[in-house]
């Protein structure tokens, strides 16, 4: 009797211990611990502060930002949960790897969608397997290829460029696309990270933002990237105010650490020259906002 109940108790044991390691499983499965399948070899498994991990490229921004803070961008990841919810539809113009593409994703989840756009065939495959990995891809939707006011074909160089190399490294043919072209629904958000062709793709989806109701845009503004473009920032900003959009710099209060939508005056918007993250929404601009 006493070695039935020694067995039994063993058996008992063995199956808690076996519980504890698919649940041990189960755990990292979930952030994505188990994927190095998916990986090449310049890619790395990234975990970030938000209860996912993403894939990140060798010896990027991305990588090091991602692998020192857990974030990529916090100005925007904070913006994006401040005015991004459930069931929400947004546009994405310029996704890199993904990683708001990710954030997106699970604040939307599971009514909502994400449209992203990413042209550079040098991260698009790794944008789709980190929708994979976050099993996103009934959410998210990856179009391969640049925003513009009309469809064509153009050639975009993407990351450092050798001037004495003919013809310049990493350059390709891409297809461009009018948003106006494409059946999108109405957008409650748009993100905007395109190096300066802002205005470019905003003329291809004036009907797309008119039936929208003009929703908030958070973009990155350089006037000296959409210079080199042949665009002019003056142009971007006089439609805007048209349109009325409010325009709020992203900032970090550097004495509690919170980040903030702080007023910008559309005059001083004229004159930075610096790279700012702004978001252009009809929400008044004459208060600060807590991102927190």
């Amino acid at each position: 009797m006493a070695i039935k109940k020694k067995s039994l108790s063993l058996t008992i044991l063995s199956l808690i211990f076996l519980g504890g390691l698919v649940g041990v499983y189960q755990y990292y499965a979930k952030k994505g611990f188990f994927a190095t399948e998916m990986l090449s070899e310049n890619e790395i498994l990234t975990p970030t502060s938000y209860d996912f991990s993403i894939i990140t490229l060798k010896n990027t921004p991305a990588n090091v930002t991602i692998t020192r803070t857990g974030d990529w961008r916090p100005g925007i990841t904070k913006t994006l949960m401040k005015f991004v919810t459930t069931g929400s539809k947004v546009l994405h113009l310029g996704a890199n790897i993904g990683f708001e593409d990710v954030i997106i994703g699970r604040l939307v989840s599971p009514d909502g969608a994400v449209y992203t756009f990413e042209p550079n065939p040098e991260v698009l495959g790794t944008l789709k397997k980190n929708i994979l990995l976050n099993k996103l891809d009934s959410v998210v939707q990856v179009f391969p290829m640049a925003t513009a006011a009309e469809k064509g074909i153009s050639t975009l160089c993407f990351g450092e460029v050798d001037p004495q190399q003919e013809p310049p490294q990493k350059c390709h043919q891409i297809g461009l696309v009018k948003l106006d072209d494409l059946e999108l629904p109405n957008m409650d958000f748009i993100l905007m990270d395109i190096e300066g062709s802002e205005i470019d793709s905003l003329q291809g989806a004036q009907d797309l933002l008119k039936r929208s109701g003009y929703p908030p845009i958070l973009m990155t503004w350089d006037p000296q990237m959409m210079e080199t473009k042949g665009t002019s920032p003056k142009d971007f900003l006089y439609s805007a105010q048209d349109q009325g959009y409010m325009p709020h710099k992203v900032k970090m209060n550097k004495d509690d650490g919170i980040w903030m939508l702080v007023p910008i005056k559309y005059e001083e918007l004229e004159e930075t020259r610096s790279s700012e993250i702004v978001l252009f929404s009809k929400v008044a601009a004459d208060t600060s906002i807590s991102l927190s």
